[in-house]
């Protein structure tokens, strides 16, 4: 028996390796490929497909194939169209909010997920003297990183709010508010999130869901 069980692992143990000219295709093809989740619910492959080629306005191959976890892989008609698609956004698609990685060769499926998406928030009724954007953005900062301003913040020409994209963690609570001192006066900074009012919370968290969002084949 110990015989049997020493040969199995041998057998088992042994490793199959892959040359780099036998990646280097696959590889290649991937470099202009995104991967994609859903934080809410899901949707069918091909509605997400023809929505997302309307959304982002491509030129070429296009195609999305459903992945474990509720992840998709987005495959672009080129690195350009992909790095065009990361340099904008947040996205979204019926209100549910779509986050995007650019594939990495380390990335391994049903091991990997997504966790950080972009997302737009308000700072309402924001202090005047702090409408400037290195100021903004040191506030943003409580929240995620901050990604850019709006136009019309940059310009001051809407002062409701200040609007900011922000990089969130999306397995860390949720910042509602923050405190701030101008002139000794201390104060309380409130912070509206867009696109998250149908994902559903569990202790202020946007990734932690009773379940996870399915992608439909």
């Amino acid at each position: 028996m110990e015989a049997q069980i020493e040969q199995l692992e041998q057998r088992l143990s042994k490793i199959i390796l892959f040359s780099k000219d036998e990646i280097k295709s696959a590889s290649q093809r991937l470099n202009a490929a995104l991967i994609g989740k859903f934080f809410g619910r899901g949707f069918p492959i091909d509605y997400v497909e023809k929505e997302m080629w309307i959304c982002w306005n491509l030129q070429g191959e296009f195609h999305i194939s459903a992945m474990s976890k509720g992840l998709m892989l987005f495959q672009c008609p080129s690195k350009e169209a992909k790095n065009q698609i990361l340099a904008k956004g947040p996205w979204s698609l019926a209100r549910q909010l779509l986050a995007l990685e650019p594939w990495g060769p380390k990335f391994r499926s049903g091991r990997d997920t997504i966790n950080q998406l972009r997302v737009w928030f308000h700072l309402p009724d924001l202090p005047l003297e702090l409408w400037e954007e290195c100021k903004i953005l040191k506030i943003a900062s409580q929240v995620g990183v901050p990604m850019f301003l709006s136009e019309w913040t940059l310009n001051s020409s809407r002062l409701g709010y200040a609007w900011v994209c922000v990089l969130l963690d999306a397995l860390r609570p949720i910042c509602p508010r923050v405190r701030i001192m101008i002139h000794d006066d201390v104060m309380w900074q409130q912070f509206s999130y867009e696109e998250l009012s149908n994902i559903y919370y569990n202790c202020g968290h946007i990734g932690v869901t009773l379940m996870p969002a399915t992608v439909h084949p």
